[in-house]
């Protein structure tokens, strides 16, 4: 980049022309560039350069003219992937969820190249090395080949660190990914030796000693060998004198003191940098997206001096926002999914945030920004190019669990039939111990705002390995969302009518009241929901965390509480290598009478399932009646579960599991409740290639067996575990 500027006397006007551009017409970036006068020209830089299209931009004068050189980014006509196999929905996916979108036709030079280098390598993680390189094609096009190879494997015997005082070894080995080898190593693959690695952990060296007021550390150079010694030149501590704003900033200093680090204090660079990211923010959700601030720093005895220097740039607006494409899908409803409005400010973290809003509608495959800087000056227009799904999709198989046993399948889909991105679903299941029917409509926005509700009607009898069956029929409407965003809520008004049957002997307790009788419940639940997982099927890092309530009124009365969490972790900061770890807790209580007496077996609580206590029969964990010898469920659950995933293809996955918990009745009498019960096994899970559905099948180990429970049980599913 390089902008020389000539500030020279005029008179009345300025004779301007382009050069160097090849797609661009002149009109369009002299309208952008909107010059009128020579003191202008920092201005119009900016302009042009936030649009994106330009490799470089300068201004030159040759024969009383002034004259705009230009070199326009090419297009991007094509990508291809070389080396270790990666699945090319797989690399779109994640360049997305880093806020950059990979496709064809758009302006794409040496930085864009860089960018999808660097966050394909933070997506893939440290076992591979990612190079990108750009060929040139014709008519100023280019191809974009990015190659994935792994990274030799070199083991890291001893390390050594030389020279710290201020910092003891423990405190710099801390921030390092790097450790010699020894048996934990072994697992986390932290002893692995690259370049890449070194030079990440040198610069977290260097992060924590700026961090603690070290400004002239110096680390290294080191030797890349099994036996590392770094040396280390701490130079002397500073602190921070104080930090100003450029006078004349749209940001004013009273404004920004809320922000800065107080003076007096260690200087700490980590906590500069993130003021200066900051104020870059700010300015771009002001609508200056070429914004840049520039921090100067003085040292003076001891003591550091900063400035923050802004160069705010253009100020832009959202002009027209167009969509392309959407044959199915009203432009009014993709407008309620949007955060950005017209003449809203211009802010290119909302535009991306927008792309995921509308890619979460099941109705919509791909979306494509488009944003035109030339549109009109301080002006941004943006096209939003909408792929849309099939209309209609019709499913026929089956598949078994330990609740449902072996079933049947058929389900048509009909998607955006109104014009609104909504969703109709007919489904059918069949089998011995199970039959089920139901009818949903979803719709995306409720009232203009960006809330989806849904409506269900379920008729369904399920019969249970221990001879009881249950006969429901369920009416509900739920209210959720944002889509789209981390932080999420559901609502739901439900009306839920139930009868239980088994063919026991009606003389067992806790059955014998609620046998044969029809049960009619109203439920109304909320529940708040924090998601960060990357992705819904097969995540590769993430939190997850659910709390809710439920109340039950009608013939029961009750109040169900709930609190899930799940949290994924990359071991050695690889793909292949995760520890899952969740946990579970719930509660009911009874209005009016104990739990004991008021509650029927289906409001109860149990543990059994393929999804946690997997080396058990299905509801097998919990409070047992021992003259019937059947688990009769309770009303306090605790579960904990820890997952070690191996990932040799994004589709399958080995994995070695841990779980243990119980089902407690506290307010039950005559019962006898094991403590904590726990069990191990392993399972394969698979994710068919073309329907996207999981298959999982493993075999769960019952590790304390008591009074006549069978040691492990295998189980298979299609559905995922969290």
């Amino acid at each position: 980049m390089s902008c020389v500027l000539f500030f020279l006397a005029f008179s009345q006007s300025i004779e301007l022309r382009v050069q160097g551009n090849l797609r661009l017409t002149d009109d369009a970036i002299l309208r952008h560039a909107a010059i009128t006068t020579e003191e202008e020209l920092a201005d119009a830089f900016q302009r042009l350069w936030a649009t994106g299209l330009f490799e470089d931009v300068r201004f030159d004068r040759e024969d009383g003219v002034l004259v705009i050189h230009v070199e326009e980014k090419p297009l991007l006509a094509a990508y291809r992937l070389e080396g270790e196999k990666l699945e090319e929905e797989e690399l779109l996916e994640g360049l997305r969820r880093a806020g950059f979108d990979l496709h064809t036709n758009r302006a794409f030079g040496r930085d864009d190249a860089r960018t999808v280098e660097r966050l394909t390598q933070q997506f893939l993680g440290e076992e591979v090395d990612v190079r990108a390189r750009v060929e040139p094609l014709s008519d100023a096009r280019v191809e974009l080949v990015l190659t994935v190879e792994k990274v030799p494997i070199q083991r890291l015997s001893t390390l050594e660190l030389d020279g710290n005082e201020a910092l003891t070894d423990a405190e710099l080995r801390d921030v390092m990914h790097l450790k010699p080898r020894d048996w934990t190593t072994r697992v986390t693959g932290r002893d692995k030796l690259s370049q890449r690695v070194l030079d990440a952990d040198l610069e977290s060296l260097r992060k924590l000693y700026r961090s603690r007021g070290y400004r002239d550390i110096r680390v290294g150079p080191v030797e890349l060998d099994e036996a590392l010694r770094i040396p280390i030149v701490e130079g002397r501590r500073y602190r921070l004198d104080a930090i100003t704003i450029e006078p004349g900033s749209l940001l004013s200093q009273d404004d920004a003191n809320e922000w800065l680090p107080s003076p007096g204090g260690i200087y700490d660079a980590s906590a500069l940098d993130a003021v200066t990211a900051r104020v870059e923010r700010h300015y771009q959700s002001l609508g200056y997206p070429g914004v840049r601030v520039v921090r100067e720093e003085k040292a003076v005895a001891g003591a550091v001096r900063v400035m923050l220097r802004i160069d705010e740039g253009a100020f832009l607006r959202v002009g027209r926002i167009l969509f392309r494409g959407n044959a199915r899908h009203r432009d009014r409803d993709l407008r309620q999914q949007l955060d950005l409005s017209e003449s809203d400010r211009f802010n290119q973290q909302l535009v991306e945030r927008d792309v995921g809003a509308l890619t979460r509608l099941e109705t919509i495959a791909r979306v494509v920004p488009e944003i035109d800087f030339t549109a009109r000056p301080g002006r941004v227009d943006i096209t939003y190019h909408i792929e849309e799904v099939d209309p209609f999709e019709y499913l026929i198989g089956g598949g078994v669990n330990g609740v449902q046993g072996g079933t049947g399948n058929g389900q048509f889909i009909a998607k955006s039939l109104l014009g609104r991105g909504d969703m109709w679903r007919f489904n059918l299941d069949f089998g011995d111990r199970f039959q089920n029917f139901a009818v949903s409509y979803r719709d995306p926005s409720t009232l203009g705002h960006r809330l989806f509700y849904s409506v269900d009607f379920v008729r369904a009898n399920l019969t249970y390995t221990d001879e009881t069956s249950e006969d429901t029929f369920d009416f509900a409407f739920r209210v959720g969302g944002p889509q789209g965003r981390r932080l999420q809520f559901l609502a739901s008004i439900r009306v839920l009518q139930f009868t239980l049957a088994s063919s026991l002997d009606e003389t067992v307790p806790f059955l014998t009241p609620f046998l044969g009788e029809r049960f009619r419940t109203y439920r109304t639940s909320a529940t708040l929901a924090l998601e960060s997982r990357d992705r819904q099927v097969f995540p590769t890092r993430g939190t997850g965390l659910s709390l809710g309530v439920e109340l039950v009124t009608g013939d029961i009365e009750a109040t169900h509480a709930r609190a899930q969490l799940t949290e994924i972790v990359r071991l050695g900061g690889s793909r292949r290598h995760l520890l899952v770890l969740s946990g579970r807790v719930e509660a009911v209580w009874s209005f009016g009478a104990t739990v004991a007496d008021g509650l029927p077996r289906f409001e109860r609580l149990f543990l059994g399932t393929e999804n946690d206590m997997r080396g058990f029969d299905i509801r097998g964990v919990g409070p047992r009646d021992q003259n019937a010898n059947i688990v009769i469920g309770g009303d306090r659950l605790v579960f904990a579960s820890a997952e070690y995933q191996f990932a040799p293809h994004p589709r399958v996955r080995l994995a070695g599991f841990f779980d243990l918990g119980n089902v407690y009745a506290t307010d039950f009498e005559g019962l006898e409740t094991p403590k904590l019960r726990y069990d191990a096994g392993a399972e394969l899970q698979l994710l068919a290639p073309i329907w996207n559905i999981p298959f999982r099948f493993g075999y769960g180990f019952n590790l304390d067996p008591v009074f006549d429970e069978s040691r492990g049980r295998f189980f298979f599913t299609l559905a995922v575990r969290f």
